[in-house]
């Protein structure tokens, strides 16, 4: 067995680049280290993973994962897409398990978008032109821009965003006002 501080490093060799918030948790669901993705989204340690709505956790595997030393996943469709969630028992420790869902920041990029095109518009007078890295998000900004101007949002002033961090930003400043 490893000390939990051993834990911890091997986790973030392994976890701090994949691009999903990922998290080591013990099996009392205490979370004990987040990658890199789960700790810009907020995430924090020391916490309890299963707080909140507990119909949120309904499907949780895991006590399963752990019990049985296999792997447990999940597929849930949410708003149109789908994530798949990962329960990995840590090789060789009998009480710490990865836990992932696939498809969360899918997700949450989309929430964040709409949540800041409606508060903003509606706050603001404004409408949001997003310059999403990813080609088809471009595109998709492109045309929504287009139908707005078309539904006769031309006199209103473009607020061009370059990041989803930002549109968080922008709508976080429009909730304030």
């Amino acid at each position: 067995m490893k000390t939990r501080e051993e834990l911890v490093e091997a986790f973030h060799l392994m976890w701090d680049c994949y691009p999903e918030q990922v998290r080591l948790i013990d099996r009392s669901f205490l979370v004990i280290a987040g990658n890199t993705a789960y700790i810009r989204a907020g995430g924090r340690t020391d916490v309890r993973c299963n707080v909140g709505d507990p119909a949120f956790h309904r499907g949780c595997q895991a006590i399963a994962a752990l019990n049985a030393g296999e792997t447990r996943t999940k597929k849930t469709e949410v708003g149109g897409i789908i994530w798949e969630s990962y329960w990995v028992p840590v090789a060789g420790e009998k009480d710490y398990y990865i836990h992932f869902t696939n498809g969360l920041n899918e997700s949450i990029r989309q929430y964040n978008q709409s949540k800041a095109l409606k508060t903003i518009k509606e706050k603001r007078g404004v409408y949001l032109a997003l310059i999403d890295p990813d080609p088809e998000g471009s595109r998709a900004g492109a045309f929504a821009l287009k139908a707005d101007r078309e539904r006769g949002g031309a006199d209103r002033k473009p607020i061009m965003i370059q990041s989803y961090d930002k549109v968080k930003e922008f709508t976080d400043y429009a909730d304030q006002t």
